[in-house]
């Protein structure tokens, strides 16, 4: 299986209790983004269905979200709901 199909299968039969990855709150890396960059543009390499997106939209960054799954980048966008279109897919 090539890894687009793997991270695919990964995304549409698990949710993201089920990912040891996923935090609720990604503090740790919030805080680490503010210390080396207050404001401005984010990219967010391999986000998944993460929150990290959602809470620098919040915090006033600029958000890509990029990952290998369109599954996961499609829940992403499902579970930001409004907010979706403030971020850049790729």
């Amino acid at each position: 299986m090539d890894k687009k199909k793997h991270w695919n299968s990964v995304y549409t039969s698990k949710g993201d209790p089920e990912l040891s990855w996923t935090q609720p709150e990604p503090r740790m890396s919030l805080s680490l983004i503010a210390k080396v960059c207050s404001k401005g543009k984010i990219i967010d390499i391999g986000g998944g269905t993460s929150n990290l997106a959602e809470r620098l939209l919040e915090h006033g960054y600029s958000v890509t979200v990029l990952d290998i799954s369109e599954a996961a980048l499609e829940r992403a966008r499902r579970q930001l709901g409004d907010h979706s279109d403030r971020i850049k897919w790729i």
